[in-house]
């Protein structure tokens, strides 16, 4: 606790007053974390104009702020997963609730985006692999999504097809710096 505090330019009595453990603070990180997560990406996938587009931005959105925040990324390794889990459940949002409640809800807010899935495949099938491709994707991405452009790439390119009829096309290559 004397070492959080002071990395935080706090006193211990000041931190014990709102902490009675080392593990309350590590808690209360990630579920900041977390929730600093959900609302980023809530925020980011509001403005899809199709289901390409929203498992896309969902995607690239979630996977590249695990990367590039510290908490997140400790909280996303293996033996934290149902940790995480479990808060993002208690902060769900249409992504990562119940699949039928997402549907429903897909349905009423954005007409005509389930009817977008490949024949013969469920939203909730859908979902359960958005969802396993994202945490793979954030905890042991490939070497060719080093940027935002070529994460972006990578999920049209090689997710896209696999869940709607009628995929955009695959974007051009980012240009490397």
């Amino acid at each position: 606790m004397g070492q959080i505090a002071g990395e935080a330019g706090l006193s211990r009595s000041l931190l014990y007053r709102h902490f009675a453990t080392r593990d309350e603070v590590v808690l209360a990180s990630m579920e900041r974390a977390c929730r600093r997560l959900i609302v980023t990406v809530s925020e980011a996938t509001s403005e899809a104009t199709d289901l390409a587009e929203l498992f896309t931005t969902y995607l690239v959105e979630m996977t590249w702020m695990v990367r590039s925040d510290p908490v997140l990324t400790e909280v996303f390794r293996g033996s934290n997963r149902n940790v995480v889990a479990s808060l993002i459940n208690e902060h769900a949002n249409f992504m990562i609730e119940d699949p039928d409640a997402s549907a429903r809800r897909l349905r009423a807010e954005r007409p005509g985006f389930l009817e977008q899935l490949r024949p013969g495949l469920t939203f909730r099938e859908a979902l359960e692999y958005v969802r396993t491709f994202g945490v793979n994707l954030a905890t042991a991405p490939p070497r060719v999504v080093a940027s935002k452009p070529a994460l972006r790439r990578y999920v049209v390119t090689f997710l896209i097809p696999v869940l709607v009829a009628d995929p955009p096309p695959v974007p051009p290559r980012p240009r490397r710096r």
